[in-house]
C-alpha cells in the first residue's frame, strides 16, 4: 500500500506542472496567438484524450470503407508512430512497419487505392496532398491521432473515449494517462464511446451520457469490436474458416496497449492458449523472434496430431512481424494468423456516424467559399 502512496506523492506535482502547460497551449489557440490552419476540403479528426489503445485505427478504417463505397476519395494524414524513417513519407504497398510505422501500413494494405502520407507536421502532409495532380487529389483527409495536433484545425473532430476507462476518472501524465483534462471533450462535434461490452442495458447508456456531460450540439454514439475470420500474416496457404471452439492449442502474440480483450477472445475459442505480450508498438527483434519460435515449438510439441496448433496474432502485430520473417521459425511462418478486428456501432444514438459524416461533407461543400463546389 505504501508504494502507490510514494508514486502519487512524487508523481501530483508533475502532472500538476504539465496541466498548466496543457492549459496555456490549449489557451493560446483559443485566443488565435498560436494559429491553426483550416483547408479548402473536409478534415475528419479521429483521436483521443487517453494514451493507449480506444480504437482508433479500425475507426479509421471504417470511416475509409463508408466514404470509398459513397464515392469519395480519402486520404489520411498520420504520424507514423515509432517509424525509423523522418519528416514526410507516402506509404506504399510495398513499405515496412519499420519504415512508416504499424498502423499506416495496415491502412494502406487493406485500401492500397487510397492515398496515406506519415509526418508529425500534419499541415504540410495535408498541403503535400491538396498538391497532387487532380486524378490523386483527395476530397476528404482523415487525420489519424490529430486531436492534439491544434496547428490543423479540423471541420469535423471525432473524439474516442474507451469504455472500460472513462475519461473524467483518470488523471493526467504522467500520475495518470491523460493527454489533457477531459474538458478538451468540449472540442470534439463526436465522441464515441468504443469497446463497449456486448450486453448494455438501457441505464448503462444514460449513466455513460450524464457522466460525460456534453453539450447540446455534440453526438454521443457507442460502438463495440467486432472480430472477422483469422487470416494468415504469410500467405503461402489459405486461411482457416473459422475460429469457433477449435481443438488443440495456440499461442497468441500481442503487442498492443491493451491486450485483455484480444487473449480473452482467443481463449474462448480455443481450450489451450499460450500468451506472450509486449508493449504497444514494440519493435520485434532476434530476442523476441527467438521467443517465439521456442513457445511455438513447446505448443507443437504437446498437441496431438489429431489436433491443429496455430499462433494468433493482433493485426497491428503482423505489420511489424512481417518485418522479421526471416527471423521467424517455418513452423511459425506456416501457422501464424492474425485476427482483424472491426468498429461496430450500436443502435442507441437517433443518427449514425455514416449519417453524420456524410451530412458534414455535403453541407461543407455547399458552403460558397468551397473551391470544389
Amino acid at each position: 500500500m505504501l508504494q502507490p502512496a510514494i508514486e502519487t506523492m512524487f508523481l501530483k506535482p508533475l502532472s500538476v506542472v504539465y496541466g498548466w502547460g496543457v492549459r496555456l497551449r490549449n489557451v493560446l489557440f483559443d485566443r488565435g496567438v498560436l494559429k491553426q490552419e483550416q483547408y479548402p476540403i473536409p478534415v475528419i479528426c479521429i483521436g483521443n484524450i487517453r494514451i493507449g489503445g480506444t480504437g482508433k485505427t479500425p475507426m479509421v478504417e471504417y470511416l475509409l470503407g463508408m466514404l470509398i463505397r459513397e464515392g469519395y476519395r480519402p486520404a489520411v494524414v498520420s504520424r507514423g508512430y515509432k517509424r525509423s524513417s523522418s519528416g514526410l513519407q507516402i506509404v506504399h504497398v510495398s513499405s515496412s512497419a519499420l519504415e512508416v510505422g504499424d498502423e499506416p501500413r495496415q491502412i494502406k494494405q487493406k485500401y492500397p487505392s487510397t492515398t496515406v502520407v506519415v509526418d508529425a507536421n500534419r499541415r504540410r502532409a495535408i498541403t503535400r496532398l491538396l498538391e497532387l495532380d487532380e486524378s490523386e487529389r483527395p476530397n476528404v483527409v482523415l487525420l489519424d491521432d490529430g486531436f492534439q495536433h491544434r496547428y490543423v484545425l479540423p471541420s469535423l473532430s471525432i473524439l474516442l473515449t474507451d469504455h472500460d476507462h472513462p475519461l473524467c476518472h483518470d488523471d493526467l501524465l504522467p500520475l495518470g494517462r491523460l493527454r489533457e483534462n477531459c474538458d478538451a471533450r468540449h472540442r470534439a462535434d463526436v465522441v464515441v464511446v468504443t469497446r463497449c461490452p456486448a450486453h448494455m442495458q438501457p441505464i448503462d447508456y444514460s449513466i455513460i451520457e450524464r457522466n460525460l456531460a456534453l453539450y447540446p450540439h455534440q453526438k454521443l454514439l457507442f460502438s463495440s469490436v467486432g472480430y472477422s475470420t483469422p487470416i494468415r500474416v504469410f500467405p503461402t496457404t489459405p486461411s482457416i474458416q473459422k475460429l469457433t471452439h477449435m481443438s488443440g492449442r495456440a499461442l497468441a502474440i500481442a503487442g498492443i496497449a491493451n491486450p485483455t480483450k484480444f487473449f480473452r477472445e482467443i481463449k474462448h475459442k480455443i481450450p489451450q492458449v499460450e500468451t506472450l505480450s509486449f508493449s504497444d508498438h514494440h519493435r520485434f527483434g532476434p530476442k523476441d523472434a527467438d521467443l517465439m519460435n521456442r513457445t511455438f515449438g513447446s505448443v507443437l510439441g504437446s498437441t496431438p496430431s489429431s489436433q491443429y496448433p496455430i499462433a494468433i496474432c493482433t493485426e497491428k502485430d503482423a505489420q511489424r512481424l512481417s518485418d522479421i520473417r526471416h527471423l521467424l521459425s517455418p513452423a511459425l511462418v506456416s501457422n501464424l494468423y492474425y485476427l482483424p478486428i472491426h468498429t461496430v456501432f450500436r443502435e442507441y444514438a437517433t443518427i449514425s456516424m455514416d449519417q453524420i459524416v456524410l451530412n458534414h461533407i455535403r453541407d461543407f461543400y455547399r458552403k460558397p467559399t468551397s473551391p470544389y463546389i
